[in-house]
């Protein structure tokens, strides 16, 4: 697949939502979610199995270019 075969939805969220976000993100038909830093918050050495995200942070769902995304989008 090329870069044209995808849609990407990006959406800014707090730490506490992200995941959230990411399993509605999925149910809707995402192929792959991504988390990454939405401004310049480093997150250095977590702990062994430590899981930490950004206070402010984006989280991305790619889907195929032909997906069947059909959900209204509304301010959160």
């Amino acid at each position: 697949m090329s870069d044209t075969d995808w849609i990407q939805i990006k959406l800014r969220t707090t730490n506490q939502s992200a995941d959230t976000i990411a399993e509605l993100l999925e149910s809707f038909g995402a192929l792959a979610v991504s988390y990454t830093d939405a401004e310049d918050s480093p997150i250095l050495e977590p702990r062994p199995g430590e899981r930490r995200l950004w206070p402010n942070t984006e989280v991305t769902g790619d889907f195929g270019r032909f997906s069947s995304l059909s959900v209204p989008i509304t301010s959160c």
